[in-house]
């Protein structure tokens, strides 16, 4: 439950993941492995500016639902409204 929350966390913040790892209080040998994957595929994720389409149309989704909550908040948050403007978001 809590890596579904990350996620989902993530995108709203308009970030994108790579992979998941968690572990209990002991870790285990296949826990680091699976770490050390989810950090491989990471860097090469940042090496070669990959993209998700899946994560990317959710990002775009929660831009669109926030946009409207800054729209009409404009007047209590022109900062947040400025920025999501000059960002082409409005």
């Amino acid at each position: 439950m809590v890596l579904d929350y990350l996620k989902q966390y993530v995108l709203s913040c308009g970030a994108q993941y790579v992979g998941e790892v968690s572990c209990s209080v002991l870790i285990k040998e296949e826990i680091n492995k699976k770490a050390e994957e989810v950090g491989i595929a990471l860097v090469r994720a940042v090496e070669k500016r990959e993209g998700f389409p899946e994560q990317t149309q959710a990002i775009n989704s929660h831009r669109k639902y926030f946009a409207q909550i800054i729209e009409a908040r404009k007047e209590e948050w022109p900062e947040k409204y400025q920025y999501y403007k000059d960002k082409g978001w409005l």
